[in-house]
């Protein structure tokens, strides 16, 4: 593959940086529109797969099902609490799940018994507030404050269409 040298080109008046600014949103327009055929075309197979796999979800559930019957109600043939068969194996396992049906009761009951390990703490640092401080005490906690000018530019897509 051969290299391509780009050009390092200047402008030299607003119109040529407003030429630009048109030509990027063309190309952004084009984007778009190759998008929305991609998520068209994604969608439409989505469904074609749906269709086609359909069936076979369905008999799979129903041979789910009919495992599951047989386990529950052979348990007893089972070495411990797996069977290992040609094809597979099957078993049954302990799940254990905690419900919490009023959040804010709980918390109140936790740290009421003194159970504070049971409580989930997430701190991290408010950038929006630090930022209100001097550069002096936003040193003296381990951070900087850096300023920039940052470049932007925004086409005008509804001239565009016109």
């Amino acid at each position: 593959m051969a290299r391509t040298r780009i050009k390092n080109e200047m402008l030299a008046s607003w119109e040529a940086v407003d030429s630009c600014l048109k030509k990027i949103g063309e190309i952004d327009n084009k984007l778009k529109k190759i998008e929305a055929d991609m998520n068209d075309e994604i969608t439409r197979a989505k469904a074609k797969a749906d269709d086609k796999s359909k069936l076979y979800l369905e008999e799979k559930k129903q041979l789910e099902l009919l495992i599951k019957d047989y386990a529950e109600t052979n348990r007893m043939d089972l070495d411990g609490k797996t069977k290992s068969l040609t094809f597979g194996s099957l078993g049954f396992r302990k799940s254990t799940s905690i419900i919490v049906k009023k959040a804010k009761a709980v918390l109140v009951a936790l740290r009421a018994y003194g159970m504070d390990d049971c409580i989930n703490v997430k701190e991290t640092v408010n950038k929006e507030a630090l930022r209100q401080y001097s550069d002096d005490k936003i040193a003296a906690v381990g951070c900087v404050k850096k300023v920039d000018d940052v470049f932007w530019y925004e086409p005008d897509y509804e001239k565009l269409e016109q």
